[in-house]
C-alpha cells in the first residue's frame, strides 16, 4: 500500500500501521527468541534494516531505545507492558490529528478508525468481562 500513489493522509496512515505491525512482530520475535526478518514489512517509517539490527541484538534495551527514538512517543523508561495497546493508542492519536481537517480525507479515515477501535473495545468488554475492571481498562484503546 505504501508504494502506491495514495493521498498523503492515507500514505501516512499506512506507514504508521506498518510501523505498528513491525514493532509488534519485533517484540514478539524477541520474546520468543526467534530471528526471522522475513516477518518484517517494508514501507513504514522505520527501515527494516534498523529493525533487523534490534532483532539481532535481542535485548529489551535495544527495543526500548528504538521506541524512544520514534517521534511523538515521549520519554519511555522501558518497553511498555502492553506494547500493542500502547502503539494502538499512539496510532489513534495520529489518526485523530489527521482527521482535524474538516474537508479532507483524514476525517473519513478518523471515522473508520474510530469504528474499528470501538469494535475492538466492544469485543474486549464482551469477551474479557471476567478479567475485572482494572485489567480490562488496561487493554482498551482510548
Amino acid at each position: 500500500m505504501t508504494s502506491l500513489a495514495l493521498h498523503p493522509v492515507l500514505r501516512e496512515f499506512f506507514r504508521a500501521l506498518v510501523d505498528l505491525m513491525n514493532l509488534l512482530f519485533l517484540a514478539k520475535q524477541m520474546r520468543w527468541q526467534l530471528e526471522d526478518p522475513r516477518a518484517l514489512i517494508r514501507g513504514g517509517t522505520i527501515a527494516t534494516e534498523r529493525l533487523e539490527k534490534v532483532l539481532k541484538k535481542g535485548s529489551a534495551a535495544a527495543l526500548a531505545a528504538l521506541l524512544r527514538s520514534q517521534p511523538g512517543l515521549g520519554d519511555l523508561p522501558a518497553v511498555p507492558d502492553n506494547l500493542e495497546q500502547f502503539l494502538l493508542c499512539r496510532l489513534t492519536r495520529q489518526v485523530r490529528r489527521l482527521g482535524r481537517d474538516p474537508l479532507g480525507i483524514g476525517r473519513i479515515l478518523d471515522y473508520l478508525w474510530g469504528c474499528s477501535v470501538e469494535a475492538r473495545n466492544a469485543s474486549l468488554v464482551h469477551h474479557g468481562a471476567a478479567l475485572g475492571d482494572s485489567a480490562l481498562a488496561a487493554e482498551l484503546i482510548g
